[in-house]
């Protein structure tokens, strides 16, 4: 339930700053703080089942210019999104106005996390980092850009196991 709150400031939360050091290109060396909590996250996630849905994620933004039809891409972060279409609507997500990307997401191992969710009316899916697609097509409906995707598995894992890192003052000492 943590991962899914939201406070201010919102650099502040918690998957905010898990997700903008995924998405770093120094990910490896950032990330290693998060070690522990990546390691119990994981392992939790990984007992849910893996989902083959279709999910559906909002921003306010344009950013049909970088999906290119037939391209492949990864998204490095954890991906909230929703089942329901009709939850983009709101404006924390999507909106009604302004420049906006839909992606609808062909999803092989989305993880329900409605029971585990600070907002379980949003019908929330996550997907999981290193989630690598394929862009299946693009629409561009003025300001409304709708990128259709396709998960893929990629030829090699790109999320490691994480490695345990005790700290020193946990170790027992030999008597």
């Amino acid at each position: 339930m943590l991962y899914t709150m939201g406070w201010e400031p919102l650099n502040k939360c918690l998957y905010f700053a898990l997700n903008n050091i995924l998405r770093s290109p120094e990910r490896q060396q950032k990330l290693r703080p998060w070690y522990l909590f990546m390691r119990l996250f994981l392992s939790a996630l990984l007992r849910l089942p893996a989902l083959p849905k279709i999910a559906y994620r909002g921003v306010k933004l344009d950013l049909s210019k970088r999906y290119i039809e037939g391209k492949t891409i990864v998204w490095w972060g954890f991906s909230s999104c929703t089942t329901t279409v009709g939850v983009l609507k709101s404006e924390l997500f999507l909106g009604t106005t302004g420049d906006r990307t839909i992606f609808t997401l062909q999803c092989q191992s989305a993880r329900d996390i409605r029971q585990h969710s600070y907002y379980p009316v949003e019908d929330e899916v996550l997907l999981m980092a290193a989630t690598q697609f394929k862009v299946v097509s693009c629409l561009d409906q003025g300001n409304l850009h709708i990128v259709q995707l396709e998960e893929t598995r990629p030829p090699f894992p790109l999320l490691q196991p994480v490695p345990i890192a005790v700290p020193s003052s946990v170790n027992p000492t030999p008597s």
